[in-house]
Order: C-alpha cells, then structure tokens, then sequence
C-alpha cells in the first residue's frame, strides 16, 4: 500500500479571494451549500441553522473558515489523478452516514492546521467552534465517544478522554505510529494532514480507520443486547400517571414563571410535540425580559405580554419541517426554533378548525383551541428574525453582598479588554464549570435550600454548588447585571432542547426535553446568541455531541454537475491533466485576460484579498454586509401574489366557502359540488425601481500621494473602489440570476471617474461587469500622476452629461435609483460650482454624497463610511420605501 506514506506530496494553497466567495442564504435548507459559478465558487452559509444550535456568531464564522478551506481544498485538485483520489474520497464509506461525519471531521481538522498556518485570527475562531462541539456531551455510544475523543485531541484538550476504556484504545491505536516508507506515520496524522493527498486518505480511512469504526458500531449493538430493556415497564408507568391525559397536551401560557420547582421532572415520556424531520437545537416557547432576583420570578413587560390575532399574510417559503400534537384546551404557546415561523397556510386551517392563533411582540406564537384536538403546522423560514419590544433593560438587583469569589470573579471579568459578548461568554463558561448538575435524588432538596432564603439566593446557590438549567439561568442573569454590559439586551427563555433522533426520523419533546436558557444580542444586531450556562450532566444534553448532529452540518460540498464541470475544466474535454499550480493557473489567466504582468496582476489579486477581509469598527466584514442588504433588496424584488378564487368544484377546491351551494349540488347527485374556495398565485405586476447605478468620483488631487497615520490617502481610496465595485458587480449578479422571478428587473452598473490638476477622467465605464482588464485599469489609473488642484466639480459635471434625455426621466419618476459618491481630501477649487452641479442632479432625484478626508479617522473609515452610505442609499429601493 504505497499511498500510505504519501505525506507532503500536495501543494498547499493559501486562500484565494477570487475563487471562493462567501454569502449568507438562512432560507437555504443546508448549513453549507456550495456552487460553481463561472470561474468560481460561492459558499453560501445558513447562519440561523447554527445560532439555533447555540453558537455565537465568533463560532459561526469559525466553522465558515474551515468550510472555505475544506472547499478550496477540493476545488484546488488540478489534475486527473488528483481529481480521480478526490471521487474515491468521497465514495469511502459512502452509505453510512456516521463514516460520512468523521470524514468531515477529518477534513475539518486538515482545514484548521492549514488555517494556523495562513491566518491565525481565523484559526482562533475556527478552534472555538470546534472547541463548543467538543465541549458537549456525547452520547454513551461507543462511535459518538470517538467522535468526542478526535474533536479533543484536534482542540487541544487531553483532559477530556473518552468515557469506555475500549474508545480509548481505539483511539490511542489510530495515535500509534507505524514506519512506512522510511517515515513514521500515525492514521490520525495521516488523515488530519492537508497536505495528503485524497487518495492517500482513502487508504488510510479504508485499511486504518473504518474497521475500527465499524468494530466499535458491532461492540455497541452487542452491549445494547446485553443491557437489559426497561422501556415496557417504564411506558407502562408513565401510562398509567398519565391516564386520560395521553397524548399529553401543552401547558398553559404563563406572563409570570416560578424558578422553583419540586421533584425533578426531567424524565422521558409521550411526546408533546413531534417534530418532522427531526431538527435538532433549541426551541423556544416564552421568553421574559426581568427577573425579581427575591424570589426568582420572571416576569414580561406589558408589550411583551400583550397579544394580538395572526393574520396569515405573511409569504411563506419552502417548508423546514412540521410539528405537531394534540392542543388541548389551555393557551399554549408553540416551541419555535431560531427564525422559523408557522407558515400561512397552516395558520389558515387551524383558524378554520377553530383555534385561536396569538402572536406577542418577539414572534413567539399561542394557540388556544375549544377542545382537545390534533394539529399539524408546517414552519418556515422567516427573514424578519426574532424582534424584541421597548421596555427598557431590567438591571434591578435584590442581593447586595455575594460570596468573596463571585464577586472577585465579576470584577475579573469586567477588567478584562473585549467587548460585551466576549465578557458575557466568559461569565457563561464560569457558571458551567463553577457549579455542578444535581443527581435526580438532590434536585428537591436543591430547590427547597434556594427557595427558603429569600433574598440569599444567589449565595445559596454558591454555598450548594448545585444549579440546574433553571437555577443555572438565574445565576447567569444575576452576573450578566452586575457585569454592567449596557449594549447588550437579553431574554430570559423557556423552551425544549432536542438532541437525539427517534428511529422514524424525528424529534420529540416532551417534560424530558425542557430547558432554560438566554437569548442575547448587542443592540442593533439582528444576530441574537444564545447563552447556556447549565452545567454538564443536563438529562436533555445527552444526545448534543453525537456524530448523528455533527453529522448534520457535513453534507457533501460539491454536487455531481459541479465536480463534472471541474472535471471539463481540468481535462480540456479530454484525459490529458494540466499540470499547472492552481493559485499561478488563475494568476496567469487573470494577467492574460486584463493583458497585464503576472507581477501587476499578483498584487491586484492581493489588494482584492485585503478588500474581502476589510472589518468595520465592530469587527464585522464590510463586504458581506453589503452583499447581505443587497440579498435582502433581491428578496424583497421577489414577490408573489394569492388570489382566493371562489366557487369552485370540491376537486379542485381547498376549503368550504359557499356550503348552502355544495349542499344542493349534493342533492342534486354531484359527486362534485361546488362552493369551493382555490388559491392562485400569481406573479405581482407592481411597478418598482428598474435599475440601480454607482458612480464613484475620485480624489486624484496632489495631496492624495501624503500619509496619514501611517494611510496613505490614495491606497485607501483604491481599497474603498474596489469595495463598492465588488459589492455592485456582486448584486448586479444575483439580479441577473434572478432576473425571471423578479417583479420588476433591475439593472445595475458602477462607474468610476478621478480628478486631478485641471482634468477629468472615466477610469471604469458604467456596466454591470467588474472585469479583470477593469480592475486592472482602475487599479492603473487610481495610482498614477497624482498631482495638482481639487476640479470636483469636473467630476459632477461629467456624470450629468452621460446621463442620456430617457435616464432623466426615469430618475425623476423614480424608475432609476443613481448614487454618486463624491471623495476629496481638502476645499474644493470651485465651490459654487459643486454646489449647482449637486442641485442640478438632486432635482434629479439623484443621490449625492459627500465623503471629506479631514484627518487619520476619516481616511480609516473611508470604506466602511461609503458601504454605509451606499448601503443607506441602496435601500431606496425596497418596495415600501418607493411608495413614500
């Protein structure tokens, strides 16, 4: 088996900005999707999918850093052999899901050793992703504590090995070197590497790595033969508790909650609510917004409590999955996981069925129905997020002295350099590792301890040392207040937690499956974060580390149709292999097609990447900001529109509108009244803005070559264009894909002009198209001869004369949205001539903004200051805006 010792054979690639793009799609059903598109790839992120299973949006771009390097990996194969290895890679194991996930796994690892050496801050956030799977609990099954065991070795934390003696020695086997080839190589080094080729990992993972899995499966199907079953009695006795109340109902809807309970209830049972298919994470029914840390009552504000009718008019898109169970007669309120929403049909029928269907102000939806009967709702995805009403922060505290290291710990915290959530989450892993999860047999005494020293509850829970999710919750919120964090908003929130799939494909939550936890967000995020301070050992947790959920996220990247056209690509249509470098393949048809040097066409490529990394003053990339507002505006141009079509046959019909005409269709023998209502969807006709231009005027004068704080003024204003370039060729493309379901089509062009001494000129022309001899031209031009006055006015001047007689009147009826950003580093040289040429365009209904670079904080957020204003700009266009 010679592949074995094929180690360093495979060129390592360091990432390249543009061959893989990166957007966020929360419709989209995968965590991960990716597509060939032209000469590149897009990886497409549901972010929702992973802030519902309680990562932190740190954690989600982590495990979207290692996604771009597993996907460069397999799209930087450029040859026949290689490309053949990679096939086989995939074919390993295939139709066993659990070998599908730790290969996954091992690319994953691969990915971050190959991140720790190109990019440390993203490697950082990569391992904190990791690090969050691996501190879950896994499941007792014997593959689940391999999954857990390669995850910790991976991260670092030997601390943490495998419960059964049979996994650790599995997994010290795959740690063992073996001298191949004149080299000593362990399986695990072999398949964590990035620089093996695929074939050698297929090796490895067919001779080393699946026989043992597939011994640890064959051990774990023997012990659960010999683990006596206690399922019939169990059934039994939760039956007869149960009585007539089987199928178990919802509990009622509560404004206030107690925290104090009695005997622990986290035991199994009969299904409240079953979800189909399974959807794993968190899922919410109530949430609070203060907390009397007295008693530890939750409480909602007014707004929060008050409840209005749904209307179902909300456009509802392709179903995640349903839930279901019996209503019975309370107001309940339905579990929801992050951004799902009941969609309008199913909200139709249950109306239909007489139920009263309630919504509060965060979206959380109450049903309540007349009597006891079943229900089936289909959920969506909602683009509008979870909201949050007004009331303002509850930061009351009841306890003022708290045990010496509480407070030491607090005061730590709050001295430390990072920002809210950063202090929030170091607060959460205190709590978790602080305290410890009561046995079944000490949660009554827990409780009646806490409860029975009002006003000392937090130092009772300190001096028991034991919290459950509940009391666990309370402890995090009390810390959370005294931590003193004003930009951060929370929610107190009751819920179910489902991990663990039941044999027929889905989830159950039932009394077993409640849980507590907080919802949190720094204020103007639309990203909430969920913070779980339960300690280890949470009955409902069990399953959460298991290779079934990670397994969730690991489809195959690449679809058949795509591999085939990588496959044309590297062939040329035939079996001869091109044995160029991938990363000098894209250089050099980069150079060729912008007819440039190989060295010119190195450092555009460099400067692009720089502008794909840029980050506002909060950390956030600018780039996929606006590629996200610009997603949104695509959406919004989507529109659908539901027409109730009355009177219609029963077999074409859906529900009963007329039923005194069914009636006597009936008597009269029909077999096919009607009386029927039949909805039709039909695409909007609504007339909307049909186009969207960016005209940049740039600063050439002679003072753009000076530095400030160590900027030079010219290089940030080439970064700030290929920004707002990239952005508007980026959302000229989804228009263009889009272009069929579009309610009204939208062209959209960037331009881009530069002034310096007494001239003018165009340095890209007004198109959809960022193309390599453009960014080579613009790249040229935004650098050379520098020098003389301000002529800002030139640069109106010439965007008002390319504006043709037809264009004028599209702005002015407001068919044509145009944004000109206008950037100068000093007093222009003719001031009232800008000023007339700016009244002149603004009469337009032209947008002029204007952008001075006074001093070193304006030429660092030059950028970021034009996105937003673009960005601002570009929301002119949503549909509710037009029609003001």
């Amino acid at each position: 088996m010679p592949e074995l010792g094929e180690i360093g054979t495979k060129t390592e690639i360091p990432g390249l900005g543009a061959r893989i793009e990166t957007q966020v799609r929360n419709d989209q059903k995968d965590p991960f999707h990716a597509q060939k598109e032209g000469s590149s790839w897009m990886l497409s992120i549901n972010r929702d999918h992973f802030l519902s299973k309680g990562f932190t949006p740190d954690e989600v771009d982590g495990a979207t850093y290692l996604e771009e390097e597993r996907l460069l990996a397999q799209t930087s194969v450029d040859s026949v052999s290689e490309l053949r290895g990679l096939k086989h890679w995939q074919e390993a194991g295939r139709g066993n899901p659990r070998a599908d996930a730790f290969k996954t796994l091992f690319e994953r690892i691969s990915a971050l050793q190959s991140l720790e050496k190109t990019d440390q801050t993203k490697a950082e956030s990569a391992k904190r992703y990791l690090r969050k799977i691996a501190s879950r609990a896994p499941s007792q099954e014997y593959p689940d504590q391999l999954l857990q065991g390669l995850l910790h070795k991976a991260v670092a934390q030997e601390d943490s090995l495998p419960s059964s003696e049979l996994v650790s020695n599995v997994l010290a086997n795959l740690a063992r070197e073996e001298h191949i080839e004149e080299r000593s190589v362990s399986a695990l080094e072999a398949l964590s590497s990035p620089t093996l080729s695929y074939e050698a990992k297929k090796a490895w993972f067919e001779s080393r790595f699946l026989p043992r899995l597939e011994f640890l499966t064959r051990q774990e199907e023997k012990r659960l033969q010999e683990t006596p079953s206690e399922t019939p009695e169990a059934e039994q006795e939760e039956s007869e508790e149960q009585g007539e109340q089987t199928p178990p109902t919802p509990p009622e809807a509560q404004d206030e909650y107690e925290q104090h309970r009695g005997k622990e209830s986290k035991g199994k049972g009969e299904p409240m609510f079953t979800i189909d298919p399974y959807y794993g994470g968190y899922w919410e029914t109530e949430s609070y917004d203060s907390i009397d840390e007295t008693g530890g009552k939750l409480k909602k504000s007014e707004v929060q409590a008050q409840k209005t009718v749904v209307s179902p008019t909300q456009e509802s898109g392709e179903p995640v999955c349903t839930i279901r169970g019996s209503s019975g007669t309370n107001l309940f309120s339905l579990p929801l996981s992050l951004n799902l929403t009941p969609d309008r049909e199913s909200i139709a029928q249950l109306q239909t069925a007489g139920m009263e269907i309630l919504e509060d102000s965060e979206g959380h939806i109450f049903i309540k129905s007349p009597s006891n009967q079943p229900y089936e709702i289909a959920l969506t995805r909602t683009v509008d997020g979870v909201q949050s009403d007004t009331s303002p922060q509850d930061n009351s505290t009841a306890e003022t002295t708290l045990p010496n290291e509480i407070t030491e710990k607090i005061k730590e915290i709050q001295e430390l350099q990072g920002d809210s959530v950063e202090k929030a989450t170091l607060w959460q892993e205190f709590v978790q590792s602080h305290f410890t999860y009561p046995k079944d047999e000490e949660v009554e005494a827990m409780y009646a301890r806490v409860d029975s020293l009002a006003g000392s509850r937090l130092s009772t829970m300190t001096q028991g040392k034991l919290l459950d999710c509940y009391l666990a919750r309370e402890f995090f919120l009390a810390g959370l207040k005294r931590l003193g964090l004003p930009d951060l908003e929370w929610k107190a929130v009751n819920g179910h937690y489902l991990a663990g799939r039941q044999k027929d494909g889905t989830g159950h939550l039932q009394s077993g499956t409640g849980h507590a936890w907080v919802r949190a967000r720094v204020k103007g995020s639309d990203e909430w974060m969920i913070f779980d301070p339960t300690p280890k050992g949470d009955p409902a947790k069990q399953q959460e580390g298991s290779s079934e959920e990670f397994g969730e996220s690991s489809s195959q990247l690449i679809s058949g149709e795509d591999m085939q056209e990588l496959e044309d690509e590297i062939t040329g249509g035939s079996d001869q292999p091109k044995d160029l470098d991938p990363q000098e393949k894209y250089l050099m048809e980069f150079a060729d097609e912008a007819g440039i040097s190989p060295d010119e066409a190195r450092k555009i490529l460099d400067a692009l990447r720089q502008v794909d990394e840029l980050k506002d003053k909060n950390g956030r990339n600018i780039l996929k900001r606006v590629k996200e507002e610009f997603d949104h505006i695509i959406q919004a141009y989507t529109k659908e529109r539901v027409e109730n079509l009355g009177n219609v046959e029963m077999s074409r019909g859906r529900d009963l509108e007329d039923p005194v005409a069914a009636y006597l269709d009936m008597q009269t023998g029909s077999l096919d009244p009607h009386g029927f209502t039949k909805q039709a969807i039909t695409e909007e006709q609504e007339e909307l803005y049909g186009g969207f231009d960016l005209e940049v005027i740039a600063d050439g004068s002679g003072s753009m070559d000076q530095s400030v704080g160590n900027i030079v003024k010219y290089i940030a204003q080439q970064k700030m264009s290929y920004l707002l370039h990239r952005g508007a060729h980026y959302f000229a493309q989804e228009a263009q894909k889009r272009r069929l379901r579009l309610v009204t089509p939208l062209a959209v062009r960037s331009s881009q002009y530069i002034f310096r001494g007494n001239n003018i000129e165009e340095i890209k022309p007004l198109t959809a198209e960022f193309t390599p001899p453009q960014m080579a031209e613009l790249w040229k031009k935004s650098a050379e001869n520098i020098g003389g006055g301000t002529p800002a006015h030139l640069g109106l001047q010439a965007v008002l004369d390319n504006i043709p007689e037809e264009e004028v009147e599209l702005l002015r009826n407001k068919k044509l949205l145009k944004v000109v950003a206008l950037i100068s580093d000093g007093g222009y040289d003719n001031h009232q001539e800008v000023d007339r040429l700016r009244s002149a365009l603004e009469e337009m209904n032209v947008i002029v903004a204007e952008f001075r670079i006074s001093d070193a904080r304006s030429l660092e957020d030059l950028p970021e200051n034009v996105a937003e204003k673009v960005v601002e700009a570009a929301r002119k266009l949503m549909p509710e805006k037009v029609k003001k």
